[in-house]
């Protein structure tokens, strides 16, 4: 547990910090324009039903 809390405070010199990033790999957009959307599309319809779920429980239980 001490080795996991030292690792999560530990700092870092600013010259290992200026090598990562520039060594940084940049990730490639794959995700098109209709598949952000169908995504964005479900989050709500999704959200929904739980808010809808959750106003019939009260009302009925």
């Amino acid at each position: 547990m001490k080795i996991l809390f030292k690792q999560l405070i530990q700092r870092k010199p600013m010259v290992t910090l200026q090598v990562e990033i520039d060594t940084q790999i940049e990730f490639k957009r794959t995700l098109t324009w209709w598949q952000l959307l169908a995504i964005g599309l479900g989050a709500i319809i999704g959200n929904g039903i739980f808010v809808l779920s959750g106003q019939a429980a009260s009302i009925y239980a």
